[in-house]
């Protein structure tokens, strides 16, 4: 994995980690937040490297599938972006800028 994709599927768990399995969420927070691997998280369950890669391939898609569908972190990151944009820009603009954030969750 790369590592802009580790992130984006660390911030995926951060946003939807309650929608997964119990052992998907600890599997992948062990990965993701802790810094394990794959052979650490498989001893720490008694399980092998193969069923820790499964699990986490199975979160990883259950992940990007509840993106595709819900789109929370997409519209998480506009409003972010158009809210610190709003801190540096004039008061017209950042009223525009603001319409932008009602209009995006509304979405």
């Amino acid at each position: 994995m790369h590592l802009q994709e580790e992130i984006y599927l660390a911030e995926l768990l951060a946003v939807y980690g309650e929608m997964l399995t119990e052992r998907q969420q600890e599997v992948m927070q062990m990965y993701f937040h802790q810094n394990q691997s794959l052979a650490e998280i498989a001893d720490c369950f008694g399980i092998g490297r193969q069923s820790v890669h499964d699990c986490l391939a199975a979160g990883k898609a259950q992940l990007l599938k509840l993106e595709g569908a819900l789109c929370v972190y997409s519209k998480l990151t506009k409003i972010r972006s158009l809210a610190s944009s709003c801190l540096n820009q004039a008061e017209g603009e950042a009223h525009e800028a603001l319409s932008r954030i009602i209009a995006i969750t509304e979405e």
